[in-house]
């Protein structure tokens, strides 16, 4: 899973990174699954990255992807995934 923060004004179709990067990016194992737009992209004080609001982004759509498969009944997602996020949190992600 990869993360951009897009130009203001700018848009993108979904899929429209994706193949993008399969196009010009010459090593498959190099290209993101998915492409997710950033606005803002989570920074430190210092104006880096802050990565592990991109982790805990990356677990809650795999846990909801799981989820969705396994246990298709909405009401059971949010607390699933609040529960997911507590935990997250209390472990420093």
């Amino acid at each position: 899973m990869g993360y951009v923060q897009l130009k203001p004004g700018a848009q993108v179709a979904p899929g429209e990174l994706e193949s993008f990067l399969r196009e010009h990016t010459p090593k498959r194992a190099a290209i993101p699954v998915q492409i997710i737009p950033v606005d803002p992209m989570p920074l430190t004080g210092v104006g880096k990255v802050f990565k592990p609001r991109l982790r805990r982004d990356t677990a809650r759509h795999v846990f909801e992807g799981i989820l969705a498969h396994e246990c298709p009944v909405s009401n059971v997602r949010i607390p699933l995934q609040q529960a997911l996020i507590r935990t997250l949190e209390t472990r420093g992600h």
